[in-house]
């Protein structure tokens, strides 16, 4: 019995019986065991590097065997399997004897994070492997677009189940770099949970579901520099829950659900909660864009200077707030209002004020609250007449607009100026920086003939001898002749008749015709000089109409209806000294002269800007001063010719220009010793053809 309970283990144990017999008295006493069986296990590695003092062979005495892991770059090892289909358990351990083919199985490895040069599956690996809880900032750097979901769990020492968000812990400071991808949640969880630090400045968030992206907690806080985050579910973008968060830069954040906001500064915590936004844009397409609904709102810096343009925000209240908050840059926007209660504005930035406009934003209308700097009083002094509008805000550095009329039984108003007597004129384009009061200036008449004042040019004229003795009429406040009833002359322009010899000095002032008007602005039968000012014509009739002797030395004369600047009609016209004729319609030339007309040019510019300068029909054109010597005065300058010419016409002085031809038709006479001569020249991007005169070689 003893010998068969010695075999039955031995045999158990690998050993290998070699049948002996030995007589004793010949009697065979028994079988003797020799040697063990030896087992070997086969690796295929696919690959792999086997690990050192990995077992490849063993007898039953080796038993349990605890198999090793091999390594394969770029790849993490999955399991030991007896089949290379890979089906079935995954051997660790071996506990009976036989032979043995195993199969190395891999997983390609799929990093999606980088710290300090280690390479993690998953961000919370990266966070929890490398950043230590003492505050002290490490960069985790996103390494391709990343979906969270519940199947994505991060088991922290087998305890805490996160279902796929990412958790940044209390004293943990992470600095985020996602570069340009995106992390998106695949299931109903926020994206991340802040109780330390989370700085973000660049990629995207993106959320489609029932919960937010960046929920931050009363440990928290969040730095938002950069990058965009885009709620499309029905959270918020950011959900402020007691923590501290601040935005600055250039981020975009973005939320088009019904119910809730792009950013919310939270009561669910129980504790309140700071944000401080100093730029980017904030956008909710059907809701709030900031809803403060407990604790600290500050938007913008108080620095002395206030941005209007960042940061943006927009919402159906671009901010809501149920608490007071600060107001220091930026512009908000909201389709119902920019902000739901302004009085919960309680501090602004110094020596400014809230402003409100309005925008069209994607054609729809938008209000808007802005800060403007504390506006000036403008005061409106009427200097003895009366006014409605005795004083004026104007935002500080602003035109001051349209200024009011003041009236004054028997007197003409004639400007605005800073002092009660000779003081700079106050115009609508002038820039107003502080308050000040400012004067009306009251004529008793619009135009004086030697001292005397009178209320209309038509009385004026008739102050003017019959003798044709010269007399000066002064011009003291713009003219706009408007009919014959009103402060022009009979027929809605300003006659001048033969015997009369007038010396126009408008001064610094304007006469003009109104559109409706078919006549002139002035109709000259006599001798008529201008010397100064302006005289336009916005009507179909032209601006001056000469049947007499007309000279123009000084000023600008213009026409901007159908007809010419100047219409010689068997006159007598000089224009010289630093005289302007222009013309912008594509009728009628500039200055024309015809029925025998005589015009004479010797200085000063005409131009066109829709036709020819200057037409010669019947008469004598002559061009400068047959002296001997040539100047470059006048200047003509014509859209299509300089000159049209088609009867007498003698150049002696100047520079004509024309798109098609500087001079079109015969030159009857020109300085001696000299002949025309043809150039191009550019004249504000526009190539003209030139004609002057060169002396002869």
């Amino acid at each position: 019995m003893t010998i068969l309970m010695i075999y039955i283990f031995l045999a158990n144990h690998g050993f290998t019986f070699m049948r002996y017999h030995m007589e004793v008295n010949g009697t065979a006493v028994g079988y003797g065991a020799t040697e063990a069986t030896i087992y070997t296990i086969t690796y295929e590695l696919d690959g792999g590097t086997q690990a050192s003092g990995q077992i490849s062979s063993f007898i039953a005495s080796d038993l349990p065997i605890t198999l090793l892991e091999p390594t394969k770059s770029g790849y993490t090892f999955q399991g030991w399997y007896n089949n290379s289909s890979f089906t079935g358990t995954a051997i660790t351990t071996i506990s009976t004897v036989g032979n043995y083919d195993l199969y190395a199985r891999w997983v390609e490895d799929i990093y999606v994070a980088e710290a300090n040069g280690n390479y993690y599956h998953t961000i919370n690996e990266a966070i929890y492997a490398e950043v230590q809880a003492n505050n002290v900032p490490v960069t985790v750097t996103i390494l391709q677009n990343v979906t969270l979901d519940k199947t994505a769990i991060f088991d922290i020492a087998n305890s805490n189940s996160y279902n796929g968000r990412v958790v940044v812990p209390e004293d943990k400071n992470v600095v985020l770099n996602l570069q340009n991808y995106t992390i998106n949640n695949g299931a109903v969880i926020p994206l991340f949970e802040i109780y330390g630090t989370l700085t973000v400045s660049n990629g995207t968030f993106a959320s489609s579901t029932t919960q937010g992206i960046l929920n931050v907690w009363p440990t928290g806080t969040l730095y938002v520099t950069g990058g965009t985050i885009n709620a499309t579910g029905s959270k918020q973008a950011i959900y402020n829950n007691g923590g501290t968060l601040e935005i600055s830069g250039n981020p975009t954040i973005t939320n088009t659900s019904n119910n809730r906001a792009a950013v919310h500064n939270s009561l669910d915590a129980g504790v309140a909660g700071t944000i401080t936004i100093t730029g980017g844009t904030i956008i909710a397409s059907n809701y709030y864009g900031v809803y403060n609904q407990i604790g600290t709102l500050t938007i913008g810096s108080k620095d002395g200077n206030v941005s209007r343009t960042s940061p943006v925000i927009q919402g159906t209240y671009g901010v809501n707030s149920t608490e007071n908050f600060s107001f220091y840059d930026g512009i908000l926007k909201g389709k119902t209002n920019a902000v739901n209660d302004l009085n919960k504005i309680t501090d602004v930035e110094t020596d400014y004020c809230i402003a409100t406009g309005t925008e069209t934003i994607g054609g729809k209308n938008y209000k808007t609250n802005y800060l403007i700097e504390e506006p000036v009083i403008v005061t409106f002094n009427p200097n003895g007449g009366t006014i409605d509008e005795e004083t004026r805000q104007v935002e500080k550095g602003a035109a001051i607009g349209t200024l009011p009329v003041p009236t004054y039984t028997g007197y003409i108003f004639e400007g605005w100026y800073t002092l009660p007597s000779d003081g700079d004129r106050i115009s609508s384009d002038t820039i107003i920086n502080s308050d000040i009061e400012i004067f009306a200036y009251w004529v008793s008449g619009v135009a004086q003939v030697n001292g005397n004042d009178y209320l209309t040019i038509e009385e004026a004229l008739r102050a003017v001898p019959s003798n044709n003795v010269a007399t000066t009429i002064t011009v003291l406040a713009d003219i706009t002749i408007t009919t014959a009833s009103t402060s022009a002359t009979v027929g809605g322009c300003i006659k001048i008749p033969s015997g009369k010899n007038v010396i126009l000095d408008i001064q610094n002032h304007s006469i003009k015709n109104d559109t409706a008007l078919d006549t002139p602005v002035i109709e000259n039968k006599g001798r008529l000089t201008i010397i100064s000012g302006t005289v336009y014509s916005n009507g179909n009739q032209g601006t001056i109409n000469n049947l007499g002797t007309l000279t123009v030395s000084g000023g600008s004369i213009q026409a901007a209806g159908g007809k010419q600047a100047l219409y010689n009609n068997g006159g007598t016209a000089t224009i010289s000294g630093t005289a302007s004729f222009s013309s912008t319609t594509t009728e009628r030339a500039t200055v024309h002269n015809l029925n025998d007309g005589t015009l004479t040019i010797t200085g000063g510019t005409i131009t066109s800007t829709g036709s020819y300068a200057v037409k010669n029909d019947a008469g004598t054109l002559t061009i400068g001063i047959n002296d001997g010597t040539v100047t470059q005065t006048p200047v003509i300058r014509g859209v299509t010719t300089g000159v049209l010419n088609s009867s007498t016409f003698y150049f002696y002085d100047g520079v004509i220009y024309g798109i098609d031809e500087g001079i079109e038709g015969a030159i009857t006479g020109l300085e001696a010793n000299y002949h025309t001569a043809l150039d191009n020249e550019t004249i504000n991007g526009q190539n003209y053809k030139k004609r002057y005169l060169a002396p002869d070689i």
